[in-house]
């Protein structure tokens, strides 16, 4: 053990509050985002939901650090130490990962429609500078949606 004692524990103690620090922010983001309309608890949208799998996807590792020898010490078998932090790397990432891909494929998707139904006519109008614009952006999103990582 590098440190021992009350040392240990208060340095514990400061990465528990900077993540729940950083969790408060993204509770206060989700309600900035929505203009007051949606909290962490009641909402909707891709930008509450992707701030609530951080949260849950993240809250894991401060746990797993107390557990471990460098914490309390419940777990000591060094196997075990190494793959609960590689089963949390891999759970917290990926799990991001698809999500944010399934949202962008899901816009993807809406933007396709969107496109097949100014190509039938359903979104003719007066202004035609608005619907340039609105070509332009689409063309500049489809690129992005046609690209892959």
């Amino acid at each position: 053990m590098l440190l021992g004692g009350p040392i240990r524990f208060g340095f514990y103690a400061a990465g528990f509050c900077i993540a729940m620090t950083m969790f408060g922010l993204n509770a206060k983001q989700v309600l900035e985002h929505s203009d007051g309309q949606e909290n962490l608890w009641v909402g909707d949208s891709e930008f509450r939901k992707a701030s609530l799998l951080l949260i849950v996807t993240w809250f894991p590792f401060p746990v797993w650090f107390f557990v471990s020898p460098e914490g309390v010490g419940l777990v000591d078998n060094i196997l075990v130490i190494q793959m609960g932090w590689a089963f949390l790397n891999i759970l917290s990432k990926f799990t991001f990962i698809f999500y944010i891909q399934r949202v962008k494929d899901n816009y993807c998707s809406r933007l396709k429609v969107r496109r097949e139904l100014m190509g039938s006519g359903g979104m003719t109008g007066g202004d035609g500078g608005l619907e340039a614009f609105a070509r332009s952006e689409e063309r500049r999103v489809g690129k992005e949606c046609r690209s892959r990582w």
